[in-house]
């Protein structure tokens, strides 16, 4: 059941702060009016999810479009909830759809039902939904919204898809190759040590890499994981992340792409928040947080602040390398024209396609290198265990 925290003055004038358990605000109110308690404040608590955690996000796009469908045939809200919870598969969604449907039920608007499962549905989201219900265009905001996240679920599906194939063949040359120094090569090397024969320096230097991760893994294994657990907890700073996020824009090959990929998320979002009439200062923040990077999340909150000063959309975006030209250019067409939701759609749309151009050209030189690496690691396999091998063969 909903929490809602209170503010109020008892008989005797007292502020009182405490929380209390109801269907819905109304509810909630009369609950506390009872106790003779006159409500200063009252706000749906955000929940703490432990059960409902992250709602993948295909279940988010068919959510959405099924509710937009159901209002949009004139059905009850709270009619359109309970029909969700019946046809919902997903447990944690259905748990989490319960719960909003008997807040709204009990007087609480959607919105605010939704933002207290920030795990389940985003700022972007519940910002959206809140635009519908001030315009009283939620089924139009709703479509929108299932546009937009099925076309992020099918751009993240297509990344995952697109390196599938070569992080398969990476994971499993690593570990073949690590199979191999840990309980072949051992056994080769005990050979070629009992000839007595002078091994070359990559023998030298493969049987001892052998004789260090045999007797050492479990050390080789702590530091590995120290490193990850460092590292990640460094991450998790906002300094660590703006670092991490300035990485990958750095990266050869690879750094391109996240930048079409942070681009075209943008665009996609801010164009859904002022079609569905999200004011642009508060539309720019939500946008530059969907981004998912700490280094676009700061040039748009730059931005959002110089338009709330009065100053065009493209003052600071233009200046910033990390936007492309086109895109500043662009914007500035929309600002002037007032079609800059439309034009945005287009900047989401082109980006998407180079996104997966450029997945499928990274791809390619994937491959390739792949096997180079596989080439060499073979030669170097060859030139340490097998010719010495041949060469004990020829000398007996």
């Amino acid at each position: 059941m909903p929490l809602f925290e209170y503010r109020a003055r008892d008989k005797t004038g007292k502020v009182v702060i405490g929380t209390v358990e109801a269907t819905g605000k109304k509810t909630a109110v009369e609950t506390l009016r009872k106790h003779d308690l006159v409500i200063i404040s009252i706000e749906l608590k955000r929940k703490i999810e432990i059960i409902p955690a992250r709602v993948s996000r295909k279940d988010l796009v068919v959510m959405s479009r099924q509710l937009a469908t159901m209002l949009e045939a004139g059905l009850p809200i709270v009619i359109a909830l309970k029909t969700l919870v019946r046809q919902t598969e997903n447990p944690k969604l259905k748990d989490v759809l319960t719960d909003v449907a008997a807040s709204v039920e009990g007087g609480t608007k959607l919105s605010l039902a939704l933002a207290a499962y920030p795990k389940a549905f985003s700022n972007y989201f519940v910002s959206l939904v809140k635009t519908g219900e001030t315009t009283g265009q939620l089924d139009k905001v709703l479509l929108v919204l299932a546009d937009q996240q099925e076309k992020d679920y099918t751009l993240i599906s297509e990344i995952r898809g697109a390196l599938m194939y070569p992080i398969f063949i990476v994971v499993g040359l690593f570990v073949v190759g690590l199979l191999m120094i840990v309980m072949v090569i051992p056994q080769l090397t005990a050979i070629l040590e009992e000839a007595g024969q002078e091994l070359p320096i990559a023998t030298r230097m493969l049987i001892g890499t052998s004789n260090f991760l045999t007797s050492y893994w479990w050390l080789v294994l702590i530091v590995i994981l120290g490193i990850i657990l460092a590292v990640r907890s460094y991450v998790q700073t906002e300094e660590g992340r703006k670092w991490w996020d300035g990485l990958k824009l750095r990266l050869p090959l690879v750094g391109d792409l996240f930048r079409k990929i942070y681009v075209a998320r943008f665009a996609g979002s801010l164009s859904g928040l002022i079609i569905g009439g999200t004011p642009i200062v508060e539309a720019l923040k939500i946008a530059g947080d969907v981004t998912g990077s700490e280094i676009y999340k700061e040039v748009f909150y730059e931005t959002s602040d110089a338009v709330r000063g009065g100053k065009p959309i493209t003052s600071v975006i233009e200046k910033r390398e990390e936007v492309p030209p086109m895109v500043a250019n662009m914007m500035a067409v929309g600002e002037k024209t007032g079609k800059l939701g439309e034009i945005l759609l287009v900047v989401n749309n082109f980006y998407t396609k180079e996104v997966d151009t450029s997945l499928k050209g990274l791809v390619r030189l994937i491959e390739p290198a792949v096997m180079i690496i596989m080439g060499i690691a073979v030669g170097i396999m060859v030139a340490a265990i097998i010719m010495p091998m041949y060469n004990l063969a020829g000398a007996m």
